[in-house]
């Protein structure tokens, strides 16, 4: 007999195997309760339950997660930001952002599908609440250096993209603090034994790195913001370590 147990926002936990229900009780009762702890009024046990997402990400397997339990957190960012100012509230996402960094991607089946993280950190990054945005901050750079570069193309770089065009500066600070890590990325020949078209040198997009520098870097750079401007001082060595020996034209740009 197997045993399903009702979780807040649409997420339940049932085996996927058949127990008799005092083993399945036993089993689910601590997820369940971890769960449950999501939408407690405790601070503390929501703080309990964020920091142990991948127990429940374990639990529900790696489709499950994609599909409900990420949606489930992003919808709580979400509703949790609009009243969420008080500490407590703060604590509580903080510790959301924390946790959904690159090391998450091994409970949603891998970083093949690192782009289900991008939502649920976006709107945790969305935030004038500066611990909540560095985190968010934080764990979108280890996705960063963890996706496939086509991942990072089709669905980082366009995020960072909308970042970058935001009519609030908080948004275009984030964007400058994610960009080296994407260049670097995009920078980054990857070893072969034979080089060039014909080795390993076919995962290095270099035209697309000096495209991202020559637009968002340098219009961000003289943007009204002071938070903005000085965002890209504070990334100008990072950028400039990671496209120096790429691109002569970025090095002149950068140092006009």
């Amino acid at each position: 007999m197997t045993t399903s147990v009702a979780v807040p926002g649409a997420v339940d936990v049932a085996p996927t195997v058949s127990e008799s229900r005092g083993e399945a009780s036993a089993a689910l009762y601590p997820i369940a309760l971890l769960i449950d702890e999501l939408r407690s009024e405790d601070v503390d046990l929501r703080i309990n339950a964020m920091n142990q997402l991948d127990h429940i990400a374990c639990a529900l397997g790696p489709v499950r997660t994609r599909e409900e339990l990420l949606p489930f957190l992003t919808e709580l960012a979400m509703v949790d930001d609009v009243a969420s100012d008080t500490v407590d509230e703060t604590r509580v996402l903080t510790a959301m952002a924390r946790v959904l960094n690159a090391d998450f991607m091994q409970w949603i089946g891998g970083p093949q599908y690192g782009q289900c993280l991008l939502r649920p950190l976006e709107e945790l990054a969305n935030s004038d609440d500066e611990p909540r945005r560095e985190e968010a901050v934080k764990s979108l750079i280890t996705i960063a250096k963890a996706l496939p570069l086509s991942t990072l193309e089709a669905y980082y770089i366009p995020m960072l993209r909308n970042m970058a065009a935001s009519d609030w500066f908080c948004q275009r600070a984030v964007a400058v603090a994610l960009l080296p890590a994407v260049v670097s990325r995009l920078c980054a020949r990857k070893k072969g034994s034979g080089g060039g078209r014909g080795g390993g040198d076919v995962e290095c997009y270099p035209p697309l790195a000096v495209e991202l520098v020559n637009t968002i870097f340098s219009a961000l750079g003289a943007d009204d913001s002071p938070m903005v401007r000085r965002a890209v001082f504070q990334v100008l060595g990072d950028i400039a370590a990671a496209v120096f020996p790429v691109n002569d034209s970025v090095k002149a740009k950068l140092l006009e």
